[in-house]
């Protein structure tokens, strides 16, 4: 008489069992991404000023590809033992690479961030083309740069906002050349250069959607990641433009913001700065971006189904309609 109901339920234990077993493979699977190699080439760089000739030309041809694309950046025309030489000898590169290597001993810990990434974007149908990753030091205001198919990290710019090399720059500038911001500005390199904005009429609230869909792409890219450092602010700032968040929208909707294309408040509202002034004078800089994901993230509210990439495409923030569908109201 038991025999029926015992089988019934060893089978659906079985079952049960066998389902969570599904879903713990699928999701060590989904987020089983390999590392990427990325070369430190500023550690090869370093010694190769030192060699003869004949084994620098060898090392050259190792690195060609990643030396062209650093030496293309920098303005040589074409790759050349002697230019590497006497780049090797910069003072950028005799300053930057003890301290960088110092900081960063290995690159374990970047690769893996990076292939994390780089894998979350698939998972995201986000396409990133494919290239090869080298890790500089240089003397250039640009943290990262693309060049062909090498996208070149120059790992000089994250080494700490106390690092005495920084001391000359303002706070705000300080405070994101930390290691722990390099995910965040990797993931939204790799995203703006895919997928670029592209409006015509360029209005603020064009840029307000895709700079908001930018901080979401890499929400959902970094590993771990948080609203403030996708954005750049300390925990102090991001508490602050939360609290403050409806003065702030309703400042830029009373002064007629949203649909401004000029390039000076586009700038006065996205680019990096103490504080963003035209709305507040207490606003940390770039709130437009704030604002921006916040819209992003009232959207996705209600329009879960919503990807990524749909997101980042001009038919969603060049559309005016998406701020109403968002139904945003801070």
């Amino acid at each position: 008489m038991n025999k029926t109901p015992i089988k019934i339920s060893l089978l659906s234990i079985l079952c049960t069992f066998t389902a969570v077993a599904f879903q713990a493979c699928n999701s060590d699977k989904k987020e089983n991404h390999p590392p990427q190699p990325i070369t430190p080439l500023y550690e090869k760089l370093e010694t190769l000023g030192q060699q003869d000739s004949m084994t620098r030309e060898a090392l050259m041809a190792e690195n060609a590809k990643e030396y062209q694309a650093l030496l293309s950046f920098l303005g040589a025309d074409s790759l050349s033992g002697n230019m590497l030489a006497a780049l090797s000898e910069s003072r950028p590169v005799q300053v930057f690479t003890p301290d960088v290597r110092q900081k960063y001993p290995a690159l374990d810990s970047l690769e893996l961030n990076l292939g994390y990434i780089l894998g979350q974007a698939a998972e995201e149908n986000i396409i990133i083309p494919q290239r090869s990753y080298a890790a500089v030091v240089w003397g250039r205001p640009e943290s990262m740069v693309f060049v062909n198919d090498v996208m070149l990290i120059a790992l000089n710019h994250y080494l700490g906002p106390q690092y005495e090399g920084y001391t000359s720059l303002p706070e705000y500038r300080r405070q994101v050349k930390a290691p722990e911001y390099l995910p965040y500005d990797l993931a939204e390199s790799l995203v703006a250069t895919s997928y670029p904005f592209s409006d015509n009429k360029s209005t603020i609230l064009s840029h307000l959607l895709y700079q908001g869909a930018l901080t979401y792409a890499k929400m959902r890219l970094v590993k771990d990641s948080k609203p403030d450092m996708a954005l750049g602010y300390t925990p102090e700032q991001w508490q602050w433009l939360n609290e403050n968040e409806s003065r702030l929208w309703q400042q830029l909707v009373k002064d007629k913001y949203l649909y401004d294309t000029s390039e000076l408040t586009t700038s006065k509202l996205f680019d990096p700065a103490p504080s963003t002034n035209i709305l507040s004078a207490n606003a940390p800089g770039r709130a437009g971006r704030f604002l921006g994901y916040k819209i992003i993230l009232a959207y996705i509210n209600k329009h879960p189904e919503t990807t990524v990439t749909q997101l980042l495409s001009p038919e969603f923030y060049s559309n005016q309609n998406t701020l109403i569908s968002s139904e945003y109201a801070p």
